[in-house]
């Protein structure tokens, strides 16, 4: 589990302490979040409802997710895709790095996201990706690289309208999904029970 852009705006993991509260352990935990505080963070979607095909790591690979969406019955509308039967698609995360189209990948989650047929979570790629888009350091490794390097062979005028564009996006993403009235939980690595329904610097960095 990691930071995001609303942990940041609470006052619980400052941007310019991410490292250090990725390992840090909280002294007193958090109580857990009503409904409001949880809808606000994006851990509790609007719709929470099923039915939902998960789909884990996809790190780039834009051929092998289009033959998957197309094997879940899902087809192409506009830049994403729609099921005929309503169901909705959650991303576990580690949307980048690795693969050859990290960049067509996000945009076709983004845009499932904003049609409302896709929900998704941080992985700790994204999030990695999301701290060098900031300007911070980070060590190219596992991946990054070429994600990194596909974005700097756009041209200089789309890359400059992209890059705050992924930021948002990477920003939005929660980093754990509660659906079908908490029956389902959806992380891209673990939660403890008692983190569960939580936000906090333990929770984010653990």
């Amino acid at each position: 589990m990691r930071t995001m852009k609303d942990t940041q705006q609470h006052g619980q993991l400052p941007a310019e302490n991410a490292e250090t509260a990725e390992t840090a352990e909280c002294a007193e935990c958090a109580p857990a979040l009503n409904e409001e505080a949880l809808r606000t963070l994006g851990i509790v979607p609007a719709d929470d409802r099923p039915p939902f095909d998960i789909i884990g790591d996809i790190h780039g690979c834009i051929d092998e997710l289009r033959r998957l969406l197309d094997q879940l019955g899902y087809m192409p509308c506009e830049a994403g895709y729609r099921h005929p039967a309503g169901r909705r698609v959650v991303f576990v995360g580690d949307l980048v790095d690795r693969g050859p189209a990290s960049l067509q990948v996000l945009a076709i989650v983004d845009a499932m996201r904003r049609a409302g047929t896709a929900l998704a979570v941080l992985g700790n790629h994204d999030l990695k990706f999301l701290r060098w888009l900031r300007g911070e350091h980070v060590r190219m490794a596992y991946g990054l690289a070429l994600t990194v390097n596909e974005l700097l062979t756009v041209p200089e005028g789309e890359r400059e309208r992209l890059r705050p564009q992924l930021t948002a996006f990477f920003e939005g993403l929660p980093g754990y999904l509660l659906l079908d009235a908490g029956r389902l939980v959806v992380t891209h690595g673990a939660l403890l029970d008692d983190m569960i329904g939580r936000w906090d610097a333990q929770v984010a960095s653990f």
